[in-house]
Protein backbone atom coordinates (compact mmCIF):
# COMPACT_ATOMS: atom_id res chain seq x y z
CA UNK A 1 0.00 0.00 0.00
CA UNK A 2 1.22 3.42 -0.73
CA UNK A 3 0.02 6.61 0.47
CA UNK A 4 -1.27 7.79 -2.91
CA UNK A 5 -3.91 5.18 -2.29
CA UNK A 6 -5.43 6.60 1.25
CA UNK A 7 -8.34 8.50 2.06
CA UNK A 8 -8.40 10.85 4.65
CA UNK A 9 -11.46 12.23 6.15
CA UNK A 10 -12.79 13.76 9.51
CA UNK A 11 -14.93 11.62 11.78
CA UNK A 12 -17.43 13.04 13.87
CA UNK A 13 -19.09 11.73 16.84
CA UNK A 14 -22.59 11.09 14.78
CA UNK A 15 -20.63 9.57 12.27
CA UNK A 16 -22.63 6.15 10.76
CA UNK A 17 -21.71 3.64 8.56
CA UNK A 18 -17.97 1.71 7.49
CA UNK A 19 -16.07 5.05 8.77
CA UNK A 20 -17.23 4.69 12.05
CA UNK A 21 -17.52 0.90 12.10
CA UNK A 22 -13.74 1.10 10.79
CA UNK A 23 -12.43 3.54 13.20
CA UNK A 24 -14.21 1.27 16.37
CA UNK A 25 -12.52 -1.69 15.21
CA UNK A 26 -8.75 0.44 14.73
CA UNK A 27 -9.57 1.36 18.56
CA UNK A 28 -9.88 -1.98 19.93
CA UNK A 29 -6.85 -3.68 18.15
CA UNK A 30 -5.17 -0.58 18.79
CA UNK A 31 -6.14 -0.56 23.00
CA UNK A 32 -5.32 -4.33 22.75
CA UNK A 33 -1.98 -3.83 21.59
CA UNK A 34 -1.45 -1.12 24.56
CA UNK A 35 -2.87 -2.73 27.41
CA UNK A 36 -4.27 -6.45 26.90
CA UNK A 37 -5.95 -6.09 29.88
CA UNK A 38 -8.11 -3.49 29.18
CA UNK A 39 -11.95 -4.09 28.12
CA UNK A 40 -12.43 -2.78 24.73
CA UNK A 41 -14.44 0.48 24.07
CA UNK A 42 -18.02 -0.33 22.80
CA UNK A 43 -19.98 1.73 20.35
CA UNK A 44 -21.43 3.87 22.54
CA UNK A 45 -18.71 4.43 24.57
CA UNK A 46 -16.16 5.40 21.46
CA UNK A 47 -18.64 7.67 20.16
CA UNK A 48 -18.67 9.55 23.42
CA UNK A 49 -14.77 9.98 22.94
CA UNK A 50 -14.95 11.29 20.09
CA UNK A 51 -16.68 14.07 21.63
CA UNK A 52 -15.33 17.54 22.70
CA UNK A 53 -17.05 20.95 24.16
CA UNK A 54 -16.38 24.59 23.33
CA UNK A 55 -13.60 24.88 25.08
CA UNK A 56 -12.06 21.40 25.25
CA UNK A 57 -12.48 20.86 21.46
CA UNK A 58 -11.59 17.59 19.85
CA UNK A 59 -10.89 17.00 16.01
CA UNK A 60 -10.70 13.11 14.96
CA UNK A 61 -9.21 12.30 11.65
CA UNK A 62 -8.98 8.51 9.76
CA UNK A 63 -7.25 7.28 6.98
CA UNK A 64 -8.58 4.22 4.58
CA UNK A 65 -7.22 2.10 2.52
CA UNK A 66 -10.63 1.43 0.65
CA UNK A 67 -11.13 -2.07 2.51
CA UNK A 68 -10.75 -0.63 5.98
CA UNK A 69 -9.40 2.75 8.30
CA UNK A 70 -5.71 2.19 8.95
CA UNK A 71 -4.97 4.85 10.71
CA UNK A 72 -6.66 7.92 13.21
CA UNK A 73 -5.08 11.41 15.01
CA UNK A 74 -6.83 12.67 17.78
CA UNK A 75 -5.97 16.37 17.44
CA UNK A 76 -7.24 18.51 20.77
CA UNK A 77 -7.43 22.39 20.32
CA UNK A 78 -8.12 23.46 23.85
CA UNK A 79 -9.33 26.81 23.77
CA UNK A 80 -8.18 28.44 27.18
CA UNK A 81 -6.85 32.01 27.80
CA UNK A 82 -3.36 30.24 27.36
CA UNK A 83 -1.48 28.40 25.20
CA UNK A 84 -4.09 29.23 22.31
CA UNK A 85 -1.04 28.42 19.49
CA UNK A 86 -0.83 25.30 20.70
CA UNK A 87 -2.58 21.71 19.34
CA UNK A 88 -1.76 18.15 21.02
CA UNK A 89 -2.06 15.40 18.80
CA UNK A 90 -2.12 11.73 18.96
CA UNK A 91 -1.50 9.77 15.74
CA UNK A 92 -1.77 6.33 15.63
CA UNK A 93 -1.47 3.41 12.82
CA UNK A 94 -2.72 -0.38 12.76
CA UNK A 95 0.40 -2.63 12.98
CA UNK A 96 0.08 -4.14 9.64
CA UNK A 97 0.18 -0.56 8.06
CA UNK A 98 2.92 1.17 9.47
CA UNK A 99 5.83 2.40 7.81
CA UNK A 100 3.96 2.85 4.94
CA UNK A 101 2.95 6.47 5.03
CA UNK A 102 -0.05 6.25 6.63
CA UNK A 103 1.22 8.22 9.47
CA UNK A 104 2.58 10.95 7.77
CA UNK A 105 -0.24 11.42 5.48
CA UNK A 106 -2.17 11.69 8.34
CA UNK A 107 0.48 14.43 10.15
CA UNK A 108 -0.62 16.58 6.76
CA UNK A 109 -3.49 16.31 7.48
CA UNK A 110 -3.07 17.59 11.22
CA UNK A 111 -1.00 20.38 10.70
CA UNK A 112 -3.06 21.86 7.48
CA UNK A 113 -6.54 21.37 10.09
CA UNK A 114 -3.68 23.35 13.13
CA UNK A 115 -2.99 25.95 11.17
CA UNK A 116 -5.99 26.54 9.93
CA UNK A 117 -7.28 27.11 13.14
CA UNK A 118 -4.16 29.74 14.21
CA UNK A 119 -2.13 26.57 16.10
CA UNK A 120 1.68 27.28 14.96
CA UNK A 121 2.76 24.87 17.50
CA UNK A 122 1.95 20.86 17.86
CA UNK A 123 2.33 18.29 20.65
CA UNK A 124 2.89 14.45 19.90
CA UNK A 125 2.43 11.71 21.85
CA UNK A 126 4.09 8.32 21.59
CA UNK A 127 4.19 4.66 23.86
CA UNK A 128 8.30 4.08 23.35
CA UNK A 129 7.98 0.75 22.98
CA UNK A 130 6.24 1.05 19.16
CA UNK A 131 7.77 2.98 16.24
CA UNK A 132 5.67 6.55 16.72
CA UNK A 133 8.78 7.40 18.71
CA UNK A 134 10.60 7.07 15.58
CA UNK A 135 8.06 8.68 13.52
CA UNK A 136 7.59 11.82 15.42
CA UNK A 137 11.63 12.60 15.51
CA UNK A 138 11.90 11.66 11.87
CA UNK A 139 9.73 14.84 11.57
CA UNK A 140 11.55 17.36 12.96
CA UNK A 141 9.84 17.34 16.71
CA UNK A 142 11.98 17.38 19.54
CA UNK A 143 11.42 14.91 22.91
CA UNK A 144 10.45 17.61 25.38
CA UNK A 145 9.67 15.05 28.70
CA UNK A 146 8.69 11.49 29.73
CA UNK A 147 5.76 10.44 30.73
CA UNK A 148 5.40 6.89 33.14
CA UNK A 149 1.85 5.49 33.02
CA UNK A 150 1.43 3.21 36.13
CA UNK A 151 -1.36 0.91 37.35
CA UNK A 152 -2.21 0.24 40.86
CA UNK A 153 -4.18 -3.11 41.78
CA UNK A 154 -6.24 -1.97 44.72
CA UNK A 155 -5.88 -5.01 46.72
CA UNK A 156 -2.04 -5.09 46.68
CA UNK A 157 -2.61 -1.90 48.24
CA UNK A 158 -1.68 -2.03 52.73
CA UNK A 159 -4.78 -1.05 54.09
CA UNK A 160 -3.18 -0.59 57.44
CA UNK A 161 -0.61 1.87 55.52
CA UNK A 162 -3.54 3.88 53.87
CA UNK A 163 -5.03 3.81 57.67
CA UNK A 164 -1.80 5.24 58.84
CA UNK A 165 -1.37 8.16 56.46
CA UNK A 166 -5.12 9.31 57.08
CA UNK A 167 -4.08 9.42 61.12
CA UNK A 168 -0.83 10.95 60.41
CA UNK A 169 -2.60 13.74 59.08
CA UNK A 170 -4.10 14.91 62.55
CA UNK A 171 -0.07 15.49 63.44
CA UNK A 172 0.18 18.42 60.96
CA UNK A 173 -2.80 19.18 59.23
CA UNK A 174 -5.27 18.06 62.05
CA UNK A 175 -7.42 21.53 61.21
CA UNK A 176 -8.02 20.82 57.79
CA UNK A 177 -11.35 18.95 56.51
CA UNK A 178 -12.19 17.21 53.27
CA UNK A 179 -14.90 17.82 51.02
CA UNK A 180 -16.25 15.50 48.50
CA UNK A 181 -18.33 15.35 45.64
CA UNK A 182 -19.26 12.85 42.66
CA UNK A 183 -20.11 14.35 39.35
CA UNK A 184 -20.20 17.81 38.36
CA UNK A 185 -18.66 20.49 40.80
CA UNK A 186 -21.00 22.04 43.11
CA UNK A 187 -21.47 25.81 42.96
CA UNK A 188 -19.91 26.90 46.04
CA UNK A 189 -16.66 24.56 44.90
CA UNK A 190 -16.20 25.94 41.87
CA UNK A 191 -13.57 28.56 43.00
CA UNK A 192 -11.72 26.46 44.94
CA UNK A 193 -11.38 23.67 41.77
CA UNK A 194 -10.30 26.45 39.74
CA UNK A 195 -7.28 27.25 42.22
CA UNK A 196 -6.04 23.91 42.85
CA UNK A 197 -6.38 22.86 38.65
CA UNK A 198 -4.19 26.20 38.52
CA UNK A 199 -1.54 25.03 41.32
CA UNK A 200 -0.98 21.77 38.88
CA UNK A 201 1.01 24.32 36.55
CA UNK A 202 3.92 23.54 39.75
CA UNK A 203 4.05 20.12 38.18
CA UNK A 204 7.22 19.27 36.19
CA UNK A 205 7.37 20.36 32.42
CA UNK A 206 10.67 19.59 31.70
CA UNK A 207 11.31 21.58 28.32
CA UNK A 208 7.82 21.46 26.92
CA UNK A 209 7.02 24.88 25.89
CA UNK A 210 3.72 25.53 27.04
CA UNK A 211 2.22 28.87 29.61
CA UNK A 212 0.73 28.31 32.74
CA UNK A 213 -2.78 27.08 32.57
CA UNK A 214 -4.95 29.54 34.59
CA UNK A 215 -8.58 27.63 35.17
CA UNK A 216 -11.76 29.70 35.62
CA UNK A 217 -14.79 28.42 37.32
CA UNK A 218 -16.42 28.10 34.01
CA UNK A 219 -13.30 26.29 32.71
CA UNK A 220 -14.13 23.67 35.58
CA UNK A 221 -17.42 23.59 34.70
CA UNK A 222 -16.94 22.53 30.71
CA UNK A 223 -14.19 19.90 32.13
CA UNK A 224 -16.40 18.24 34.17
CA UNK A 225 -19.09 18.02 31.60
CA UNK A 226 -16.45 16.66 29.17
CA UNK A 227 -15.31 13.74 31.52
CA UNK A 228 -19.22 12.90 32.07
CA UNK A 229 -19.92 13.41 28.62
CA UNK A 230 -17.50 10.61 27.72
CA UNK A 231 -19.28 8.01 29.75
CA UNK A 232 -17.25 8.37 33.22
CA UNK A 233 -18.25 8.99 36.39
CA UNK A 234 -15.75 11.97 38.41
CA UNK A 235 -14.94 11.85 42.15
CA UNK A 236 -13.45 14.51 43.65
CA UNK A 237 -12.37 15.67 47.07
CA UNK A 238 -11.23 19.37 48.08
CA UNK A 239 -8.48 20.10 51.28
CA UNK A 240 -9.87 22.97 52.79
CA UNK A 241 -7.76 24.84 56.04
CA UNK A 242 -8.44 25.74 59.46
CA UNK A 243 -9.08 29.32 57.90
CA UNK A 244 -11.49 27.40 54.69
CA UNK A 245 -8.33 27.92 52.17
CA UNK A 246 -8.43 25.60 49.51
CA UNK A 247 -5.51 23.40 50.27
CA UNK A 248 -5.67 20.39 48.18
CA UNK A 249 -7.30 18.58 45.26
CA UNK A 250 -7.25 15.32 43.86
CA UNK A 251 -9.96 13.55 41.19
CA UNK A 252 -10.37 10.43 39.45
CA UNK A 253 -13.06 8.99 37.14
CA UNK A 254 -14.61 5.87 37.02
CA UNK A 255 -16.31 4.13 33.82
CA UNK A 256 -18.70 2.08 34.89
CA UNK A 257 -19.32 0.49 31.60
CA UNK A 258 -15.32 -0.66 31.76
CA UNK A 259 -16.19 -1.22 35.39
CA UNK A 260 -12.46 -2.53 36.20
CA UNK A 261 -10.52 0.06 35.71
CA UNK A 262 -10.34 3.76 36.84
CA UNK A 263 -8.81 6.94 36.19
CA UNK A 264 -6.74 9.36 38.28
CA UNK A 265 -7.10 13.08 37.61
CA UNK A 266 -4.92 16.07 39.12
CA UNK A 267 -3.57 15.83 42.27
CA UNK A 268 -2.36 19.08 43.84
CA UNK A 269 -1.40 20.38 47.06
CA UNK A 270 -1.16 24.43 46.90
CA UNK A 271 2.69 25.69 48.21
CA UNK A 272 1.44 27.10 51.17
CA UNK A 273 -0.17 23.96 52.54
CA UNK A 274 2.84 21.42 51.66
CA UNK A 275 4.56 19.34 54.01
CA UNK A 276 1.97 18.47 56.26
CA UNK A 277 0.83 14.71 55.04
CA UNK A 278 -2.13 16.05 53.03
CA UNK A 279 -0.75 14.39 49.72
CA UNK A 280 -0.77 11.04 51.15
CA UNK A 281 -3.95 11.96 53.50
CA UNK A 282 -5.81 12.70 49.96
CA UNK A 283 -4.50 9.62 47.90
CA UNK A 284 -5.06 7.26 51.23
CA UNK A 285 -8.70 8.70 51.94
CA UNK A 286 -9.72 8.12 47.72
CA UNK A 287 -8.32 4.53 48.01
CA UNK A 288 -10.54 3.55 50.85
CA UNK A 289 -13.71 5.29 49.72
CA UNK A 290 -13.08 3.08 46.33
CA UNK A 291 -12.84 -0.29 48.45
CA UNK A 292 -15.88 0.87 50.10
CA UNK A 293 -18.31 2.53 47.81
CA UNK A 294 -16.93 0.98 44.56
CA UNK A 295 -15.86 -2.51 45.12
CA UNK A 296 -16.00 -3.09 41.65
CA UNK A 297 -13.15 -1.17 40.93
CA UNK A 298 -9.96 -3.13 40.52
CA UNK A 299 -7.45 -0.85 39.58
CA UNK A 300 -6.37 2.44 39.40
CA UNK A 301 -4.33 4.13 35.99
CA UNK A 302 -2.35 7.62 37.02
CA UNK A 303 -0.03 9.64 34.42
CA UNK A 304 2.84 11.75 36.01
CA UNK A 305 6.09 13.16 34.35
CA UNK A 306 8.80 11.29 34.58
CA UNK A 307 10.58 13.64 36.59
CA UNK A 308 7.72 14.47 39.01
CA UNK A 309 9.73 12.47 42.23
CA UNK A 310 7.81 13.94 44.85
CA UNK A 311 4.17 12.48 43.56
CA UNK A 312 6.00 9.25 42.03
CA UNK A 313 7.59 8.16 45.13
CA UNK A 314 3.83 8.65 46.54
CA UNK A 315 2.36 6.43 43.91
CA UNK A 316 5.37 3.75 44.50
CA UNK A 317 4.86 3.71 47.92
CA UNK A 318 1.35 3.01 47.77
CA UNK A 319 1.87 0.53 45.01
CA UNK A 320 1.51 1.76 41.60
CA UNK A 321 3.85 -0.14 39.13
CA UNK A 322 4.99 1.18 35.82
CA UNK A 323 2.60 -0.15 32.84
CA UNK A 324 3.96 2.27 30.06
CA UNK A 325 6.58 5.05 29.17
CA UNK A 326 5.73 7.89 26.78
CA UNK A 327 7.60 10.57 25.23
CA UNK A 328 6.53 14.05 24.45
CA UNK A 329 7.46 15.72 21.55
CA UNK A 330 7.17 19.38 20.06
CA UNK A 331 7.51 20.87 16.87
CA UNK A 332 6.79 23.95 14.75
CA UNK A 333 3.62 23.16 12.61
CA UNK A 334 6.51 25.16 9.73
CA UNK A 335 9.41 22.43 10.74
CA UNK A 336 6.58 19.63 10.36
CA UNK A 337 5.27 20.76 7.03
CA UNK A 338 8.59 21.12 5.91
CA UNK A 339 9.21 17.26 6.88
CA UNK A 340 6.28 16.11 5.44
CA UNK A 341 6.68 17.63 2.35
CA UNK A 342 9.66 15.78 1.68
CA UNK A 343 8.54 12.23 2.89
CA UNK A 344 5.94 12.62 0.11
CA UNK A 345 8.67 13.57 -2.27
Amino acid sequence: MTAMELSIDPLSPDATGTSFDGALNLRRELDAERDPMLDRDNEALFRAGLAGTERFELRTIVASDGDSVVGIALVHLNHLDSNSDKAEVEIEVHPDHRRHGVGTELAAAVVELAEAEGRTSLTGYSVNSTPVRGFWESLGAERKSMDRQSRLWLADTDESMMLDWVAKRQIRAGDYRLEHFRGATPAHLLPAVAHLNTVMNDAPRDDLDWEDDIWSEDDVVEFYELIIGRGREPWSTVVFGSDDTPAGFTAISCQFEKPRFAHQGNTAVDPAHRNRGIGRWLKADMWLRLRSDAPIVEAIDTDNAASNDPMLAINVEMGFRPLLDWSIWQADTSTLRERIHIRQM
